[in-house]
C-alpha cells in the first residue's frame, strides 16, 4: 500500500449516520479471541477498488452493552465483506462510491488501528487532513473558473460591447479573484505550518479551508455558467462537468452548514477559544480582529440567554463571522504586500454577516414547521404526490458471458 499498488477505503458514514458519524450503528462484539463485525456502511469512496476497508463501528459486548468507536483495518477478501454495486453519482465519477456491509466478519485481536474506544480520534484526525488537501484542490479548480471566465467574456461580444467590459461581469469575475486570494494565502499558510509542526494547525483553519474552498468554487462556478450562457450548459465546454464536480465538495466531508454551526458552537463555549485568539493577536498580528470576535462572542452569549431554542441558528451566525475573519486574517498577516481591495471586500462579509448577529430574529424569514407542512399539503393537492423515476443501468453480466 505504501508503494501505491494498493488502495484503502475509508468506512466511517452509515445510511443513518452521515454527518453526525457518532450516530453509527455499526457493531463489533468483543470475543475472547477478537471480534465479529457487523455494518452497513454507505458512500465508501473507491470502496469497489480497495483492498484494505478502514473501517469503525461501536464496541459492544457479549450482552450487546455498547462502547466507544473503534478503528479496524478490514482485509477485503475477509469472509462476510461484501461490497454493494457502485452508487451513481451526479458528478466526481473518476471515483466510485459503494455500499458495504460486513455480516458477521471475524476479525482477529490485531486488526483494531490505534486503541479501543478511540476510533473517533483517528477519524477526525483524517477528516481534518483531507480538509485541509481539499482547500488546495479547490483552490486550483477555482482558478480553473476564473480562467475559463476570463478567456469566454474577453472574446464574446454582446450588444453593449465586449462582454469583459460589462461591470457586472467584471465585478463577478473580480469577486472569484479576491475569494481565490484569501484561499491561496489560507493555504499557503496551512502548508508552512504543516511543514514545521502539523499539531500546530487549528481545527478551525482545516475547516475554513475546506468551507470557504467549496462554497467559494460553488459561487465561482455558477458565475461561469451565467456568464457563458447556452454555451456554458453544453458538456462539450467543460463548465457543466465542473459545475457537476463542485456541487459535492459542500458536502464531502462534513456539510458547509455542519462545520460552520461546529466552528460557532466552539467559540461560543469558548472552546480553545484562548488559542483561536492567539493565533489572530500573535501568531497573525491581527489583534482588531480578535477585538472584533470578542465582540461576537459576547453579542452570542446575551443572545442566548433569550433564545436557548435557537442555538444552533446563533452558532451559524458566529461560525460564518469567524470564517472570513480568519481568511482576513491570514491574508493581511501573512502577505508582503496585500491587496487593499481583497481587505475590503473580507470586511465588507465580516460587517454582513455580524448585521445578521446584531439584527438577530429567529422568526423572520423562517416559517414554523405547521405552516410549511400546510403549504407542501397544497402542494400535494395543486400537482400530485407522483414519484419521478428514471430506469436504473443494468449491472448484471449477460448470461452468455457468465460462468
Amino acid at each position: 500500500m505504501a508503494q501505491g499498488r494498493q488502495l484503502a477505503g475509508f468506512a466511517l458514514f452509515e445510511p443513518g449516520a452521515g454527518s453526525n458519524p457518532m450516530a453509527i450503528t455499526g457493531k463489533a462484539v468483543v470475543t475472547d479471541d477478537g471480534y465479529f463485525l457487523n455494518a452497513e456502511k454507505m458512500w465508501i469512496g473507491s470502496a469497489g477498488w480497495s483492498s484494505l476497508i478502514i473501517t469503525f463501528a461501536k464496541l459492544a459486548d457479549s450482552n450487546s452493552s455498547e462502547r466507544g468507536i473503534t478503528c479496524f483495518a478490514v482485509p477485503r477478501n475477509k469472509p462476510g465483506v461484501h461490497i454493494g454495486k457502485e452508487l451513481l453519482t451526479m458528478g466526481m465519477r473518476g471515483m466510485v462510491q459503494n455500499r458495504i456491509n460486513f455480516d458477521v466478519v471475524k476479525l482477529e485481536k490485531r486488526y483494531p488501528i490505534g486503541e479501543e474506544e478511540k476510533g473517533m480520534d483517528i477519524a477526525n484526525d483524517a477528516m481534518m487532513l483531507a480538509r485541509i488537501t481539499a482547500g488546495a484542490t479547490l483552490l486550483g479548480a477555482m482558478e480553473k473558473c476564473i480562467q475559463l471566465m476570463y478567456r469566454y467574456s474577453s472574446r464574446r461580444e454582446v450588444a453593449t460591447g465586449s462582454l469583459l467590459k460589462n461591470p457586472v461581469t467584471r465585478q463577478s469575475l473580480s469577486s472569484s479573484m479576491m475569494e481565490a486570494a484569501l484561499m491561496e494565502s489560507l493555504v499557503n499558510y496551512i502548508a508552512s505550518t504543516a511543514d514545521t509542526d502539523i499539531r500546530n494547525i487549528p481545527a478551525e483553519l482545516c475547516v475554513v479551508s475546506k468551507v470557504g474552498g467549496s462554497e467559494f468554487l460553488w459561487k465561482a462556478v455558477d458565475a461561469d455558467m451565467q456568464c457563458a450562457g447556452g454555451r456554458g450548459y453544453l458538456q462539450n465546454n467543460y463548465i457543466s462537468q465542473l459545475i457537476r464536480d463542485a456541487r459535492v465538495v459542500r458536502i464531502f466531508e462534513g456539510p458547509s452548514e455542519v462545520l460552520i454551526t461546529y466552528m460557532g458552537t466552539k467559540h461560543i463555549r469558548a472552546v480553545d477559544k484562548d488559542q483561536l485568539y492567539e493565533l489572530i493577536s500573535v501568531r497573525l498580528r491581527q489583534p482588531e480582529l480578535s477585538g472584533e470576535l470578542e465582540n461576537v462572542y459576547q453579542k452570542s452569549r446575551e443572545l442566548l440567554k433569550r433564545n436557548i431554542e435557537d442555538t444552533s441558528l446563533i452558532a451559524f451566525r458566529n461560525g460564518n463571522i469567524l470564517t472570513w475573519v480568519l481568511l482576513l486574517a491570514v491574508y493581511a498577516g501573512t502577505m508582503s504586500n496585500p491587496d487593499p481591495e481583497v481587505i475590503s471586500y473580507a470586511k465588507q462579509q465580516i460587517r454582513i454577516f455580524t448585521a445578521q448577529l446584531d439584527n438577530f430574529n429567529p422568526t423572520s424569514g423562517n416559517y414554523d414547521i405547521d405552516t410549511i407542512s400546510k403549504y407542501v399539503r397544497k402542494i400535494n393537492d395543486d400537482i400530485g404526490n407522483l414519484e419521478i423515476l428514471t430506469p436504473d443501468e443494468e449491472y448484471d453480466m449477460d448470461d452468455y458471458f457468465k460462468k
